[in-house]
């Protein structure tokens, strides 16, 4: 369970930092709202920390960053794929 909540706060993150960028941003939303995308880059480093020290306070630094990185590199890699599939042309 542990695992789950881990790669669900960090698949959150990542999808709100892919929300933030230029590239991506005009994708969902029309107009350029600069306090709401600096709100949601805010959000995304938060639940990468929260997922951070929640993997870190349940195993240990050892094994919590090492999982921490683990469940990042799927998560990032998982937005990417959503990014790639729902950028291209129809």
């Amino acid at each position: 369970m542990l695992h789950l909540l881990i790669l669900v706060l960090l698949l959150t993150a990542f999808a709100c930092l892919a929300l933030t960028s230029e590239r991506h941003r005009p994708a969902f939303f029309r107009k350029k709202y600069r306090g709401l995308t600096l709100s949601i880059y805010l959000c995304a480093w938060l639940l990468l920390a929260l997922a951070l020290v929640i993997a870190v306070q349940a195993i240990g630094w050892a094994l919590g960053l090492v999982i921490w990185f683990g469940h990042g590199s799927i998560a990032a890699a998982t937005i990417y794929c959503v990014l790639v599939f729902f950028q291209r042309p129809v």
